[in-house]
């Protein structure tokens, strides 16, 4: 079985412990926070780290091999979300 979960984003650079195989869906602001939402097999055992970076528009890019997940928006400002996924 598939499940949906949330994840905010509380920084600039974060990594979150899930499961492996998630696939995520979207990038968007809620009450104010940067959040992801992750598709997932309910039933995986095996973990991965996804590693999160929020860049503001017009900001330097220091995202190395990352790759781009989405863009959210709050008031007047974009925020880029990039993501880097490994194995454990």
């Amino acid at each position: 079985m598939k499940h949906i979960f949330k994840y905010p984003l509380d920084g600039r650079n974060q990594v979150i412990d899930c499961a492996k195989g998630i696939k995520f869906l979207s990038v968007q602001m809620q009450d104010g926070i940067p959040c992801i939402w992750g598709e997932f097999d309910a039933n995986e055992t095996k973990t991965v780290s996804a590693r999160f970076a929020i860049v503001g528009t017009g900001m330097d890019l220091d995202i190395g091999d990352m790759k781009y997940l989405g863009t959210c928006q709050h008031n007047s400002r974009a925020f880029h979300v990039y993501i880097q996924t490994r194995g454990k």
